[in-house]
């Protein structure tokens, strides 16, 4: 009887020993897998990186719409400081969260002293999608107001001072036409 007793009472022991270490186990493994799944999930954000060599320090300018027939407006703008350099450097933009552009405007700064960008690649991004286009072809997808001007390289755009209603002024900028629109819509 005393046997039976002990050994019940030592299979009580190892189970309850096994079965505990093992629940030890799994709490400490379940946070950490719920950490790496949390970390690698990719941020649902509208994003415009652009390679480009600017000789003056400026603060260039991204605005855009959302909505059919919105204009473009200092509350839904971007500023992003751009330093003198002779090397091509990233300039990047990305919308809030909640945002996504159904057209875009790029102000090349207000530093009258610019007077040009080389231009090599612009990157448009959105989650897991993104949409190249090379400098020499900004043409297509962007219309260029009176102070941008595309030199016989391809990747050199003149920036300068023009005159409107109001007078003499420096506002180099280009909005997205058609073919970029699309690509909002569609492409990324």
């Amino acid at each position: 009887m005393i046997k039976l007793k002990m050994s019940l009472l030592l299979c009580c022991i190892v189970f309850f020993s096994i079965g505990c270490k093992q629940k030890v186990d799994q709490k400490q493994v379940e946070p950490i897998e719920e950490n790496i799944n949390q970390d690698s999930k990719p941020k649902k954000v509208f994003s415009l990186r652009i390679e480009a060599v600017v000789k003056k320090e400026d603060i260039f300018s991204l605005f855009y719409t959302q909505y059919e027939g919105e204009n473009f407006s200092g509350e839904q703008m971007i500023n992003t400081k751009v330093y003198a350099s002779d090397q091509v450097q990233e300039i990047t933009f990305e919308l809030p969260e909640e945002d996504y552009p159904l057209n875009i405007r790029l102000d090349f700064g207000s530093n009258p002293n610019q007077e040009s960008v080389i231009i090599t690649e612009f990157d448009l991004k959105y989650y897991n999608s993104s949409y190249k286009i090379k400098g020499s072809e900004l043409y297509k997808y962007f219309n260029f107001n009176e102070g941008v001007e595309m030199l016989t390289d391809s990747l050199t755009y003149k920036l300068k001072a023009f005159k409107n209603e109001s007078g003499e002024k420096y506002d180099p900028y280009i909005v997205g036409n058609d073919r970029c629109m699309h690509i909002f819509q569609q492409e990324i």
